[in-house]
């Protein structure tokens, strides 16, 4: 497997997260994991779900807590404070744009076609991303468990997520734990 090869400087931390927060209108995970894993490598596939794992569970938007993880992991707080900043300064803009325009044009039936299409395409990123993760992660019984009783306890029941990560998080803890012992 290929080694991350590139360490880009502050600048160019900025620059990368404020092109993928700019290309990733309706999910820019699913880019975020193309251009760190598969074309700048500055991350492994591994690396990347490990980060992605880590960022989800603390407060605040999943891709920001990404880009501060990697901006401080390649250039510290400098780095960290440049990739959050690319990926909210010029897409916050955009927004701001979009959403004056869409205040005068979003009763048209063509406009609310369009933003419909564009939800199915931002829920197809996410599956395929989700699919390119699972494919890069060893598929070792506990594991697909605990992924199993996740996607059942929030996706099917309905509970809390934060009780349900609590649950196994705890759980996953003692398993741990117990299998040092052994």
């Amino acid at each position: 497997m290929d080694k991350p090869r590139e360490n880009p400087t502050v600048w160019g931390l900025f620059v990368l997260f404020s092109r993928l927060a700019l290309i990733g209108f309706g999910g820019v995970m699913p880019w975020a994991r193309r251009a760190l894993v598969e074309q700048k490598k500055l991350l492994t596939p591994e690396e990347f779900a490990e980060i992605f794992a880590f960022a989800q569970v603390l407060p605040g938007p999943t891709i920001c807590n990404l880009a501060i993880i990697i901006g401080q992991r390649r250039r510290g707080v400098p780095g960290a404070i440049a990739a959050v900043t690319g990926m909210v300064l010029l897409p916050s803009m955009v927004v701001l744009a979009l959403g004056a325009i869409y205040q005068r044009v979003g009763t048209v039936p063509l406009v609310q076609d369009v933003i419909r299409g564009m939800s199915v395409v931002a829920a197809a990123m996410v599956a395929a991303m989700a699919l390119a993760m699972i494919r890069s992660l060893p598929l070792a019984p506990v594991p697909v468990l605990f992924a199993l009783a996740m996607f059942a306890g929030v996706g099917v029941m309905h509970w809390p997520l934060p009780a349900v990560m609590a649950v196994l998080a705890t759980a996953a803890i003692a398993i741990g734990h117990w299998g040092k012992r052994r």
